[in-house]
Parts: C-alpha cells; structure tokens; sequence
C-alpha cells in the first residue's frame, strides 16, 4: 500500500510519490502538493513581473536562437537506443522526450550536439540546472534506481566534472 500525505496548502490527500509531491534537497517530500507549488510559483511571477521578465531574457541570451527539433529529438533517441539517458529506461515516442544539456547552460554548457542527450520530460525537470553528477547524487538521495544507461557523452560529461560514477 501506497503511503499518503495531506498536502498543507490546500488539505488535498495525494499518494506520497515525487508525481504528486517534490522533493527537497535531503531527499525527503515537501509538504505542498506540486499544484500548489505551481500556483504558488504563477503568483510570484505575476507579482514580480520585472524579475520574470529579466529571467526570461537571461534563458533566452543563453539559448541564443537554439530550437529543439523533432529531428533532433529523433537522432539523439537513435543514438542511445532510445533509452533515457537521464534514468537509463525506456522513452516512448516523441511526446515523452526532452531534450537535456548535460552541463547546463547555467554552468557553461552549450547547445553543441555533444552536450545534448535525450531524456524523459519528467528527468530533465528533476535534474534541472543541475549537473550530470549532481543529478546522481540527488537520484541517490531520494533512493531512485541508479541509471545504467552510459554513453561517450555522459562519460565526457562527468569528465569535465572530474569525477568518476562507480
């Protein structure tokens, strides 16, 4: 039986999965249920419009013209067999795909092809700006399977970390 938690905001009873509760950097549950994070994160940005807009200008400096394709989706999935190359399972189609910069841009990563991986849409949002190798740790943290899935571009990657993941 699945554990449940009440969300603390809007009293609403979830299953306590990282689908209905997020996580915190020790690698428990937050109290607030992601709809509400959600809200709660639409009505900051609605109340700070300047400092959204000066976020949004600062992602698109990064990004620079960069788009994602479908194309490109289709050729990173080809690549790696289309196994996500965030939690190393299988992605199903299109629709499921992101697409990942393993150094993100935030930390110097670029779009070259070289740093881009295809992962499932719920991987990429957990991992976020953080690095391959924070990603493991915070995966290791919140006791979700270790990925299996390894390839020249995640090697490079946590190369360019100067770690090693075994």
């Amino acid at each position: 039986m699945t554990d449940t938690r009440q969300c603390k905001k809007c009293d609403a009873i979830h299953p306590l999965t990282r689908d209905h509760f997020g996580s915190t950097k020790s690698g428990g549950f937050r109290w607030q249920c992601r709809r509400c994070m959600a809200a709660a994160t639409r009505q900051w940005a609605k109340a700070n419009p300047d400092r959204t807009r000066t976020r949004e200008q600062r992602r698109q400096k990064l990004n620079d013209g960069f788009v994602i394709t479908d194309e490109l989706k289709r050729r990173l999935l080809s690549q790696q067999h289309n196994v996500c190359a965030l939690c190393g399972t299988t992605i199903l189609g299109l629709t499921g795909c992101d697409v990942d910069h393993l150094i993100p841009l935030a930390k110097g990563g670029s779009n070259r092809e070289s740093n881009l991986v295809a992962a499932h849409r719920h991987c990429n949002r957990e991992k976020s700006a953080k690095t391959l190798r924070e990603y493991y740790r915070w995966r290791q943290l919140n006791r979700l399977p270790f990925s299996t899935f390894h390839n020249d571009k995640t090697i490079a990657a946590l190369n360019h970390e100067n770690c090693s993941i075994w």
